[in-house]
């Protein structure tokens, strides 16, 4: 309720740094879930990912529910809740707000290049039919 209200108002009313960490670790268990979860590593130094998974329920539900989320992150449906997260993370930190900028920068470099590739053909016709021949 507290950190609802400082939420609200922008305020805090307490300094003590016990509070604030009780604070931290409620929002944490409220955020808990239970069937699993999936983490993405990655270097910056050789762009080296390692996707982790640790899937504590194993019924049914949670297989529907963990292809549901898989088909999504495949057709680009979770990539505004990735950026939130980021945004999130960054709040109001400089140095963490222009490291947002970049990633937006890049995206869209990435989106541009994605475009200019779909319109592209592997081969020309005029290489498979040879309409210079037929004349």
């Amino acid at each position: 309720m507290k950190s609802f209200i400082n939420k609200i108002f922008n305020i805090s009313f307490f300094n003590n740094k016990e509070i604030v960490q009780e604070e931290q670790e409620e929002q944490e268990e409220e955020c808990s879930y239970e069937s699993g979860q999936i983490s993405i590593k990655f270097d910056a130094e050789d762009g080296s990912f390692l996707v982790e998974s640790d899937i504590k329920d194993l019924s049914d539900k949670s297989a529907e529910v963990l292809s549901f989320i898989i088909l999504h992150i495949s057709e680009g449906n979770l990539n505004s809740f990735i950026s939130n997260s980021i945004e999130e993370w960054a709040s109001d930190d400089e140095e963490r707000l222009i490291y947002n900028q970049k990633i937006a920068l890049y995206l869209e470099n990435l989106n541009d290049i994605s475009k200019n590739d779909k319109n592209k053909v592997a081969v020309n016709a005029s290489m498979v039919f040879n309409f210079k021949d037929m004349k």
